[in-house]
């Protein structure tokens, strides 16, 4: 005998009782923009601004290829091979291709977790930005000699204030959006703090770094040196010092358009356009050539600083510690806590740093030439 299943008092259930079950479980559709704009909304209410800022262009990017989907169900893996595949062929750099991709991923986690979708079609993917092998040709752009990055700090040829840029750059490894947001309150006896970031697109000051960790970086005899420099930067060009609340770095604020002469008028930000077009003009005054792979990028600095520390014989942890986050710090991993060597083995590995003494010596004139 077939037996029904009960509902209230021993009775099948009511069709009024089974629907909103069944409502609740049948999938909502909703198309790529607006589960985008839904995404960005709930992010911004549980306080994550910063990650929507950092994630704003790589948005974009997405909505510009997915967004003509009016369900986000029906975006497969092979589509998104295939975008991948165009932006290889258009020159797009792997970290900027996985970063729109990890904004997908991103989007469509937040579609299955409302209902919207049921699986993630990215983790399908076999052959992912980044898990190519490394280009020789590349990691020559990405690098300076000592003999280079020594002239871009200090070559008489290179404007004053873009000199302090530059040495900020080499000797901290930070990102440029990081270095634009450092300010003088953030220089400490024995460190320097990275916990704000300017968009370098918007000029939106961001509280916060890319890992959401503040990041010290030990401040060793050339930073103070690099830092005394800057102030005196600030003096000559803007005749008096810094307040406490304005970035290290003072090339921003007193360039014009042009980037050549000072204009005496402070500005809200600078473009990153622009302190791209500065560095190949330095680049190209000292004699330093681009390799046969293509122009040097701005983030080679930071290639520059961590291949430099790690040379020398500094300690991967601890150059991990300087350049992105500390374990230690948020970590679940209970090792962290009881590990007190973190910052001496970070302050020795930043110590290892060196510029190369003959080229400073050239180019602050205390001897010829060769």
């Amino acid at each position: 005998m077939r037996m029904s299943r009960p509902g209230r008092g021993g009775q099948a259930p009511r069709f009024e009782e089974v629907a909103p079950l069944v409502e609740r479980r049948r999938p909502r559709v909703i198309g790529v923009s607006a589960l985008l704009a839904e995404a960005i909304a709930a992010e911004k209410a549980k306080g994550g601004q910063r990650a929507i800022t950092n994630r704003r262009g790589p948005l974009a990017a997405v909505e510009a290829m997915f967004g003509r989907h009016q369900d986000v169900r029906t975006i497969d893996a092979s589509e998104i091979a295939a975008w991948l595949t165009v932006q290889r062929r258009r020159g797009v750099a792997p970290s900027t291709a996985e970063g729109r991709l990890y904004a997908l991923s991103w989007a469509l986690q937040y579609a299955i977790r409302t209902g919207a979708a049921d699986h993630n079609p990215v983790r399908d993917l076999e052959d992912r930005p980044g898990s190519e092998p490394v280009d020789p040709l590349r990691a020559e752009l990405e690098v300076l000699t000592a003999e280079q990055y020594t002239r871009m700090c200090f070559d008489r040829v290179i404007p004053v204030l873009r000199r302090v840029l530059w040495t900020h750059l080499v000797l901290t490894g930070e990102r440029i959006g990081e270095a634009e947001g450092q300010q003088w309150r953030d220089v400490a006896a024995d460190e320097l703090l990275v916990q704000r970031q300017v968009d370098t697109k918007t000029g939106e000051l961001i509280e916060g770094t890319k890992t959401g960790r503040v990041r010290h970086i030990p401040r060793t005899r050339l930073i103070s040196e690099h830092l005394d420099r800057a102030r005196a930067a600030w003096r000559s060009e803007l005749g008096r010092d810094p307040r406490e609340d304005e970035p290290i770095c003072p090339y921003a604020y007193y360039y014009d358009e042009t980037g050549t002469e000072p204009s005496g008028r402070v500005v809200t930000h600078w473009s990153e356009g622009t302190a791209l077009r500065w560095w190949h003009q330095d680049l190209e005054a000292v004699g330093i050539p681009h390799p046969a792979s293509g122009p040097r990028r701005l983030h080679a600095t930071r290639h520059t600083f961590i291949t430099a520390l790690l040379d020398a014989g500094a300690d991967a942890d601890a150059v991990r510690m300087i350049t992105h986050a500390d374990p230690g710090r948020g970590s679940a991993d209970a090792f962290y806590h009881y590990d007190h060597s973190r910052w001496p083995r970070a302050k020795r590995a930043a110590a290892l740093f060196q510029f190369d003494t003959r080229t400073r010596k050239a180019c602050e004139g205390k001897m010829r030439a060769a």
